[in-house]
Parts: structure tokens; C-alpha cells; sequence
């Protein structure tokens, strides 16, 4: 006998047969991977990588407030960023010469050493020491495209176009905190004298990256190498929050924050005693 379902109809009538069902399974994957086949490189990438993106994001700018409130800090994330910069195209130079096919996605207009040189030489007084996660972070990176040249893909996506993209955001914010005049100390974030049409070159890019040679197994490794740069770029805001600058910069924070707070509550105090004060004359004069 039949059992009967909602409304009396047969919960047969509505059942796949397992063979059935396992073979539109087969068929919807074979659809999604045949849809991401056909997707541009550039869209996927950004795509595969946008929740780890996120997140790295989210633990960078915990960070910002405090590094603006400080030269020092701001400083120490530079110093790392100038030693990675450097040796990446220091790489980037030597693997395109052995591979001439990475030329095509070489631009000159997003070098950034002399750059970071720059605004370096304006925070600090002198060259800063690289830190243990930056000197990880480069063995790792040399010792990747090492193995595969065609890696330096995604060191190029994570260090340049994450440059530009948050660059009309950061600008405003260093200007601001540091009291900075014209383009001094904002090198790095500056692409006008190299790039008249951000959007326009972004979208080359994507150009350059779909166009570009690269088999699936070639394009999961790049994805897979955009996550353990995220990784390390973790690493190091993770070092520069423990160091002892940070830890002193905070505290200066918070106590600037606590003051600001005493001298607020005592304005409110005084003022409400006043207008007490005011009240109580006007409606109860002492000689009435």
C-alpha cells in the first residue's frame, strides 16, 4: 500500500530513482564546471580568492587607525612592504628574462620600489631591519616562483592591483593623520604620474591575465599561492601589532581616548550644575 503525503498524493509519484538522481547530480557538476571553464581567468581569480581577500582585509584594518596615528608604525608596515616590493621585482626581472612569455603580463607602470624608497625616507630617519615574518615571507616567495615561474601572477595581483584598488580610500586618511602637503609620503598609493586611466588599465590587466597561457592546474596554483600570500601578509600585520612600538602607540590611544572622555564628562557636570544652578534662581530667588 501507498503511504500518502501532503494532500493525499503518493510520495512515490515524486521520488527519483537513485540512478536517475545520481546521473542529474553528475550532469548539474559537469554544467558548473564547464560554466567555470569558460569563465575569464581574471573574474575567476577574483572570485576563488574574495573570502580569504575579505578577511585579510578585516585583520589589515584593525590596524589601520593605529598605524596613522603613528609614524612609526606606519613606518614598520612600510619597511616590510619595501623589502618584499624589492625583491619581488628583483624576480619578477629575472624569471621574464629566462621566460619571455611573462612580459605579457609585466608593466612598468606598476613598479613601486622606488616608491616605497621614498616614502620610507620620509617616515623614518633611516633603513629599518626586516623583521622575521618579512624575511619568511620573501625566502618563501623566491623559493615559489623558483619552482614555478608563472607564480609571479599572483604576487603581481595581491602587491599591485591591491595598491591601486585601495588607494582613493587610503590617501585621504594617511593626508589627513599625518598633516601631509601635497604628494609627499603618499608615493606608493600615487599612480597619476605612470597611470592616467586607473579603470581603464585595470581592465587591460584582466586582458593581459585572461589571454595569458595557462592550463586549470596552472590557474588553481595561482590561487591556491594568492591564499598563502594573504597568509603571509597576516603574518606580518600580526608581527607589527605585537611589537613593542604598537603596543606604545596604543597606549597612547587609549589614554588620549580616556582624557578625552574625563574633560567631556566634567563639560557635561559643569554645564548641567550651571543650568541647575540657573533654574533654581530664576523659579526660587533666595529673598523670595
Amino acid at each position: 500500500m501507498l503511504r500518502k503525503g501532503v494532500f493525499g498524493l503518493s510520495r512515490r509519484r515524486f521520488a527519483l530513482p537513485a540512478q536517475k538522481s545520481s546521473s542529474c547530480t553528475a550532469r548539474l557538476y559537469a554544467n558548473m564546471a564547464h560554466l567555470e571553464a569558460k569563465e575569464p581567468f581574471a573574474k575567476a581569480l577574483r572570485r576563488r580568492t574574495n573570502r580569504r581577500r575579505t578577511a585579510t582585509q578585516a585583520i589589515s584594518n584593525i590596524s589601520v587607525p593605529i598605524a596613522l596615528s603613528s609614524p612609526q608604525v606606519y613606518s614598520a608596515l612600510l619597511a616590510a612592504y619595501h623589502t618584499i616590493i624589492v625583491a619581488f621585482e628583483e624576480e619578477f626581472e629575472k624569471r621574464r628574462r629566462v621566460y619571455p612569455r611573462l612580459n605579457a603580463v609585466y608593466f612598468r607602470e606598476l613598479l613601486r620600489a622606488q616608491a616605497f624608497a621614498r616614502d620610507l625616507a620620509h617616515y623614518s630617519d633611516g633603513p629599518l631591519p626586516p623583521s622575521p615574518a618579512t624575511l619568511a615571507f620573501v625566502k618563501d616567495m623566491r623559493a615559489a616562483l623558483a619552482r614555478e615561474p608563472v607564480l609571479i601572477i599572483a604576487y603581481s595581483y595581491v602587491l599591485y592591483m591591491g595598491l591601486i584598488t585601495a588607494s582613493h580610500k587610503v590617501v585621504p586618511w594617511i593626508t589627513r593623520a599625518f598633516e601631509l602637503k601635497g604628494d609627499e609620503g603618499v608615493a606608493i598609493w600615487d599612480f597619476k604620474g605612470t597611470i592616467h586611466n586607473i579603470p581603464a588599465f585595470r581592465k587591460g590587466y584582466d586582458v593581459a591575465l585572461n589571454d595569458f597561457p595557462l592550463s586549470e592546474e596552472l590557474k588553481d596554483r595561482i590561487v591556491d599561492q594568492v591564499h598563502i600570500i594573504f597568509e603571509g601578509s597576516t603574518a606580518i600585520f600580526a608581527e607589527v601589532r605585537s611589537s613593542a612600538v604598537y603596543s606604545n602607540t596604543v597606549k597612547k590611544v587609549l589614554f588620549r581616548a580616556c582624557l578625552g572622555m574625563t574633560v567631556l564628562f566634567t563639560v557635561i557636570f559643569v554645564w548641567f550644575d550651571a543650568f541647575k544652578w540657573a533654574l533654581t534662581t530664576m523659579f526660587f530667588p533666595a529673598d523670595a
